[in-house]
């Protein structure tokens, strides 16, 4: 089984984004992740989310879907016409069979009902934490690769 500590090793470099209405669930979930990533932001709507996703610098969504202002799918539906493409985690009370196909259409990459156990949130965020670190290790790869072939070129030129 999964636990803090090895979700921790994944996540600690990366940033997260927290969209939750609820007080006090927005505070005890905070708590949590702030033990677990590098930065996490806190947005109490859609809108607020959506501001703080344009200036940061975010790796991975969680969010309600029943927010006032703007709700978790406008805010979603947000974030698909920019071009980041973080993983997203929806939280919901709601399971509706409407709903989910609306979110698969999205693209979401998880959906947990509320209120959601402690052990399946470690297993989707490792999950996912596990997929953006092999992303970014990808383009790490590739940007080597690039300097690589860059070097080789102006070798060539050189030895031409």
């Amino acid at each position: 089984m999964l636990s803090a500590k090895d979700l921790k090793e994944l996540s600690s470099s990366l940033n997260i984004l927290y969209a939750e209405d609820e007080e006090i669930l927005r505070d005890s979930m905070q708590s949590t992740l702030g033990k677990l990533f590098k930065n996490v932001y806190i947005a109490k709507n859609g809108q607020e989310a959506i501001s703080i996703f344009k200036k940061e610098e975010i790796d991975l969504i969680l969010t309600d879907i029943n927010m006032p202002i703007m709700s978790g799918i406008e805010f979603i539906s947000e974030v698909n016409k920019l071009e980041n493409n973080p993983i997203i985690i929806v939280l919901s009370a709601h399971d509706e069979s409407r709903l989910l196909k609306t979110l698969i259409n999205m693209e979401v990459n998880n959906f947990l009902n509320k209120p959601v156990e402690k052990d399946a949130l470690i297993k989707i965020l490792y999950k996912n934490c596990s997929i953006i670190n092999d992303k970014i290790l990808v383009k790490n790869y590739a940007q080597i690769l690039e300097n690589e072939n860059d070097d080789m070129r102006r070798l060539n030129i050189v030895l031409e």
